[in-house]
């Protein structure tokens, strides 16, 4: 029997983990990926509560006999709950009204279920063989982490739907092994989580609320669909002469247009690669290296090679667009990727850079947030890794004498802050000089830093091709100059962060446009938690209303979902300890101890979502840091654990200061060994990420366990209340993490982490009575 809890630990495991992290990648396809702390903290959640909820019951005995109903109920809750929260009309775009409010706490509710019932599985089995706590660590952890794996290796082939099949799986083969024998009901639900492997995308299908550009229209004309461990790409037909690429069912787009194959670049520059803003760097440095950070469907990659490039590297993120563009649809697109002069590369722009030791005399990117993307206020706590002044400085070190950097993104005046804080670094006389904006629609703007200054030819033309494009464009929305050297420019937020800086803009406006950096990389964050309205007639009036409107739609999201957070915590797991366990607050110190397991739950996971957000830069993408952060705390905090039963309970406060150094350290110097390694292949990208993880990972896993020692030594009845108390700060805390993060910093969060370690350590009575 016991060998069979074993091996149910480590399927129960990779099911609960394999679960968290499909969540959190078909969070990001749903909605935005801003919000994958949800997920985080709903398993949380679901874990807590499940500890409550036996310490409210305490008749153990009548559990051990229903292991395998819980496991196959993990299973079989699973698929139902994802069943209907897939029909649920959220939509986050809408929050705060009643209606969206009580539809998230409805979505949360039922995602909790298949966690909690993880918990108690564990909890249970843990409770059964305590005397082999450490083997049952090790199946514990081994399951973890191969549902990590099989995530990575599983959702180019099975997609999100399929991931949550799979684990729903793996829970009823939990239920058969702790069973010992495969009966009648256990038979019908593995058979059926088969049969649905290969259905789930029909089975499951997604219902998207939020309308994330014209992606809804396209559903119909979907031709080829796919998950990566990055995104989720379809292609759809848009008309005759062009396919778009819809990234995360809309979030970000490109289009494909058709080209024909013998399409000959060095006669005359075809004229609908005039029509695009794009063209404008190329007008100004023809005929030189360029470098495409995100060309997609390669409509800048076109307009590039109108130019005759010597060379043009273009670095694609995922692999499924890398596919798309150089095999299934090469030839639609004239085998544009297959050109002598292109080479397509599938990396991350910042880490492909510090590779790279080529200059460029262009290095360009296009930001395709789409405006429902931008509507929805999430960008505001979007983490824009390729826009902070670090990546300025990684751009500048990568330029020829002559190049320049353009990016084609809305909120230019920031870009300018960016750009001018850089040109003081360096040194550079005459900032003005080095900087060009000009507007090419109503959310979007074509922003140059040239590392010589812009030349009086060099505006000239920049005019000439806004002037040609405004005659020649069928489009309502006109190209403008919004500042141009050696111009006599309009008024304008650019102008002002130029001449006068970051600060004037505040005193004037109260828009922040300071630069962005590594550690606080919220480039759309243009209002401060304290102002709601822009002031002056300086802000341009699309601009105001966008800004605004969103800001005020962000901070009310977020507050709307800590709210819920709070209500759910609080009913799950304070409150039926105050019914049912109030004498546990009564004891002796109990204040003490609940303050120690209150601060231990908010400093980890404060580190874990600031190490989330923070590994976002160096390992990529969103989602492998997700997966590589929680894996690895998760095994370095359970081989901490289990070892801490050697630690003294007094080695405590020890730990507590040991882990107020290590986090002191990590905020000092994190960002540089990022920097340092970020050239990197990616293997070994993760290996530095895991053992940086696993160091500050094992004290963390210490603490927990060592003042549950002390507690049980002091009254059983303050047990609960430490179980309860920690897991309710822990769900607490993601969300607060994302708020303080915003408004100060990661390194500010993460110190705070260590101070509030080294005060629960202090704050832990070491006199106990027997």
């Amino acid at each position: 029997m016991k060998r069979n809890l074993f091996v149910a630990v480590s399927f129960i495991s990779a099911s609960a983990i394999l679960t968290e992290i499909a969540l959190t990648k078909i969070f990001s396809v749903l909605f935005f990926h801003q919000f994958a702390f949800l997920i985080i903290s709903i398993a949380l959640l679901g874990y807590a509560a499940a500890g409550v909820y036996l310490s409210v019951k305490g008749d153990y005995e009548n559990f051990y006999k229903r292991l395998p109903l819980y496991a196959l109920s993990m299973g079989v809750s699973l698929l139902l709950v994802f069943k209907v929260v897939l029909i649920i009309p959220l939509d986050f775009s809408a929050l705060p009204q009643l209606r969206q409010f009580l539809y998230l706490f409805l979505y949360l509710t039922l995602l909790t279920i298949p966690f909690f019932l993880a918990g108690l599985l564990l909890s249970l089995i843990f409770s059964m063989i305590t005397e082999r706590a450490n083997r049952l660590y090790f199946y514990d952890l081994m399951g973890a982490a191969v549902g990590g794996v099989v995530f990575g290796f599983g959702i180019s082939l099975l997609g999100g739907q399929g991931i949550i099949v799979l684990a729903a799986g793996l829970a009823v083969v939990a239920a058969v092994i702790l069973e010992g024998r495969l009966n009648w009901n256990l038979a019908l639900a593995l058979a059926v989580t088969l049969l649905l492997i290969p259905l789930s995308s029909r089975v499951f299908r997604f219902h998207y609320s939020m309308a994330k550009r014209n992606y809804l229209a396209t559903l119909n004309r979907i031709e080829f669909s796919r998950w990566s461990p990055i995104f989720k790409i379809d292609v759809a037909k848009y008309n005759r002469l062009s396919k778009i690429i819809w990234i995360d069912a809309g979030t970000n787009q490109s289009f494909m247009t058709h080209y024909p194959k013998d399409l000959r670049y060095d006669e005359n520059i075809p004229r609908r690669a005039r029509l695009r803003d794009v063209s404008i760097p190329y007008l100004i440095n023809p005929g030189g290296t360029y470098l495409i950070i995100g060309p997609a469907g390669g409509t800048e990659v076109f307009v590039a090679l109108t130019y005759l490039p010597h060379l043009i590297h273009a670095v694609e993120l995922d692999p499924v667009i890398v596919d798309v563009v150089k095999n299934r649809y090469s030839a639609f697109i004239g085998h544009l990727y297959r050109n002598r002069r292109v080479k397509l590369i599938n990396d991350e722009g910042r880490s492909f850079l510090k590779r790279s030791r080529v200059k460029y005399d262009v290095i360009q990117e296009v930001n395709n947030c789409t405006p429902a993307a931008i509507a929805s206020g999430v960008l505001n706590f979007s983490e824009s890794y390729i826009l902070t002044l670090e990546a300025f400085e990684n751009y500048w070190d990568h330029l020829t004498p002559r190049g320049l950097v353009a990016i084609h993104v809305w909120g230019s005046p920031r870009l300018v802050a960016i750009a001018r804080a850089l040109l003081r670094k360096k040194g550079i006389k005459n900032p003005q000089n080095h900087i060009a904006v000009v507007g090419s629609g109503l959310l979007r703007n074509l922003f140059m830093l040239r590392k010589s200054e812009f030349t009086e030819e060099d505006v000239k033309t920049i005019e000439a091709q806004i002037d040609w494009v405004n005659s020649h464009s069928k489009s309502k929305v006109k190209m403008r100059p919004i500042y141009l050297p050696h111009r006599n420019n309009p008024e304008s937020l650019e102008k002002l962060v130029l001449e006068k800086g970051v600060k004037e803009v505040y005193r004037l406006t109260n828009l922040d446009l300071s630069p962005p950096t590594d550690n606080r990389p919220f480039f759309y964050q243009f209002l401060s938690p304290f102002h709601f309205k822009t002031r002056g007639k300086l802000v341009r009036p699309i601009f105001k209303k966008v800004v605004e409107a969103y800001h005020l739609h962000s901070t009310a999201t977020i507050l709307s979902v800590i709210a819920i957070l709070f209500l759910l915590s609080f009913f799950l797991i304070p409150y039926p300890l105050y019914v049912f366990h109030r004498k546990g607050i009564e004891e002796k110190n109990a204040w003490r101890f609940l303050l120690f397991f209150a601060g231990i739950g908010l400093a980890f996971i404060f580190i874990e979502i600031v190490f989330i957000k923070k590994f976002i830069l160096f390992l990529g993408n969103p989602v492998y840091s997700i997966t590589i952060v929680i894996s690895s705390l998760l095994l370095s905090a359970g081989i901490g654990s289990a070892l801490s039963r050697n630690f003294h309970p007094r080695s405590v406060k020890f730990v507590s200061f040991l882990l107020l150094l290590l986090t002191t350290a990590y905020t000092l110097f994190l960002t540089r060994i990022f920097d340092t390694f970020l050239h990197l292949p990616f293997f070994l990208r993760f290996l530095i990420s895991f053992l940086l993880i696993f160091l500050i990972g094992f004290f963390m896993g210490t603490m927990f366990p060592m003042g549950l020692k002390l507690v049980r030594k002091t009254s059983v009845n303050l047990v609960p209340w430490a179980w309860g108390i920690n897991g309710f700060f822990t769900v607490m805390g993601s969300a607060l993490t994302v708020l303080l993060a915003v408004l100060f910093g990661f390194n500010a969060v993460l110190l705070l982490a260590g101070v509030i370690y080294l005060l629960a350590g202090l704050s832990l009575p070491l006199h106990h009575r027997n």
